[in-house]
């Protein structure tokens, strides 16, 4: 009876705990986009290349996505906003709030909640630097980045029933939505593997007999959908704002490092530039 009560009185307080978070997340929701909507948000630097991808994705122009070097996450972000007639700085105040209240009902648990509060935390200090100037910089990515963490463990979870088709789902989506936000995070599905084969060699979970030829052939559908969004749906992404951002540093920045600054850059820094 003993075990039961606290088990009960455990879970009320999970239960609080969660009801709380929630309501902290509507309250940042409020509080922020009535702060931010009414300033507009700067326009420096990406946001020609984005508004242009939102303008192509609005006319049903889906070959934009393979085509320009610019990913389509924040552009979808902007057609989003535009639709809903708020600005883009609002709509990733209500898209970061909502991936929260989306993480605390997902991963239901202590350590949802743990990582929830530190994100809302998190979004509750960055606001001045990251909200400035929406297409830009990372506005929308605590909220890209806390839904690929409840896509991970909602993988592991699947992991360990032997759901692997499942998992592989799932951690398609994920590899998926994170590329569309950032072209950096294509070699993403490295970890991934790694990952995956980590925990078969640890026997997370036990695999029955003929157990590893079908994940074998899951990691190997893995392995081929990540290849095939990399080489088709994105082929593009990335090339061009990589080579710009080593021509930054080459003309703005290196030919102002004293010789103790270049030294102390690692070696293999040193051979690229």
């Amino acid at each position: 009876m003993v075990t039961v009560s606290r088990q009960m009185g455990s879970g009320t307080k999970v239960g609080y705990a969660r009801m709380a978070l929630m309501l902290l997340a509507v309250f940042q929701t409020f509080w922020f986009g009535w702060a931010l909507h009414r300033a507009e948000p700067a326009p420096w630097g990406d946001t020609k290349d984005y508004n242009y991808i939102a303008d192509e994705l609005a006319q049903g122009n889906l070959g934009v996505i393979s085509e320009y070097y610019r990913p389509p996450g924040y552009p979808v972000l902007l057609l989003a906003s535009r639709a809903l007639n708020v600005k883009p700085t609002v709509a990733a105040v209500v898209f970061n709030r909502a991936m929260a209240v989306a993480a605390i009902a997902l991963v239901p648990t202590p350590a949802g909640i743990g990582v929830v509060a530190g994100y809302l935390l998190l979004c509750s200090y960055s606001t001045v630097v990251s909200y400035e100037n929406f297409v830009m910089s990372e506005s929308p990515m605590p909220g890209f980045l806390l839904l690929a963490w409840v896509l991970g463990i909602l993988a592991y979870r699947a992991l360990v029933r032997r759901r692997y088709e499942v998992a592989v789902a799932l951690l398609g989506a994920q590899y998926v939505w994170l590329t569309s936000l950032k072209p950096a995070f294509k070699g993403y599905c490295v970890l991934e593997l790694c990952v995956l084969g980590l925990f078969c060699a640890l026997g997370l979970p036990r695999l029955a007999r003929g157990g590893y030829k079908r994940v074998a052939l899951n990691v190997l559908v893995l392995f081929a959908f990540t290849a095939l969004v990399n080489g088709v749906v994105f082929r593009n992404s990335g090339g061009v704002p990589m080579v710009l951002n080593k021509a930054i540093t080459l003309v703005h920045v290196l030919p102002f490092l004293t010789p103790g600054q270049v030294a102390a850059l690692p070696p293999k820094v040193q051979k690229t530039y």
